[in-house]
């Protein structure tokens, strides 16, 4: 996030406890808590300060000797928290755009493993195209590899086949199954590449797109990028295939992991 970025969502807080926020602008800074945890994590700590001025609960590093009139000591005291309070939050909004704030941990949401029966294999047909019919055949082999505990050669035979030229139905499948294969091996990042290309492509079948939209979610909670995860499992879930129940359960379990929300509080995806 770009620091005017910043300075647009902390204007829009201290509008929102001032109560200056339209329904609208109300619900568009909440999809921006969902995206950024860091900055819902800001909105708490002002509330809390915006109560501590209310309650007159001056912390006691602020307790410091001053000397007042009688007569004006209600309004000196007054004058008096709300400068603490000042001081305080520019402490606060000091450290919140010095410091880069620590994402949320939600792999622990994300699948520990990806059945292998969610590999997709070629069909065979009769072709007098040689060079098209072997590489199926390679994808099927390389399937078979996986299933007989040699993954290795499984994601071997996946790259040399990504190295060959393809049309978009072999892509599809050699990205997603080795995608899948390293993913089981906890190599996150490269599997996150694989599950991409599979989304990108266009002319393959919806039901292989859902499912890499979903393992390319998971991935992105593995390597720490829970707002984009949100997005890749929302677009599984609306593709309203197979997976739309355990991604509705998902996004539940990331918004409560996000901002504190219970499952059943969670507004429609």
């Amino acid at each position: 996030m770009d620091e005017i970025k910043k300075i647009e969502l902390l204007e829009s807080i201290d509008r929102y406890i001032k109560g200056k926020l339209s329904q609208d602008e109300i619900e568009a800074l909440w999809i921006e808590f969902l995206k950024y945890p860091d900055i819902f994590h800001y909105f708490e700590t002002q509330v809390q300060i915006q109560d501590m001025i209310k309650n007159r609960e001056i912390p006691e590093s602020f307790n410091i000797d001053r000397v007042e009139e009688p007569m004006t000591q209600g309004a000196s005291y007054k004058v008096w928290v709300y400068a603490a309070a000042a001081a305080l939050i520019f402490a606060i909004g000091l450290q919140f755009f010095s410091i880069p704030q620590p994402a949320a941990d939600a792999s622990r949401l994300a699948l520990t493993e990806i059945k292998l029966d969610e590999m997709v294999g070629s069909d065979i047909y009769r072709t007098d195209e040689e060079e098209i019919l072997e590489v199926d055949l390679h994808i099927n082999s390389a399937i078979a590899a996986a299933y007989n505990d040699s993954a290795e050669l499984a994601i071997k035979t996946f790259r040399d086949l990504l190295n060959e030229e393809l049309n978009d139905r072999q892509l599809a499948r050699a990205e997603l199954n080795i995608g899948i294969l390293l993913y089981n091996n906890g190599e996150y990042e490269e599997a996150k590449s694989h599950f991409e290309r599979v989304i990108r492509l266009e002319t393959v079948r919806e039901p292989i797109i859902e499912k890499g939209w979903w393992l390319y979610g998971n991935t992105l909670l593995n390597t720490g990028k829970i707002a984009e995860a949100r997005e890749a499992i929302y677009n599984a879930y609306v593709m309203n295939g197979r997976f739309r129940e355990p991604a509705l359960t998902l996004l539940n379990e990331i918004d409560t992991e996000l901002i504190g929300k219970s499952p059943g509080k969670m507004q429609t995806p």
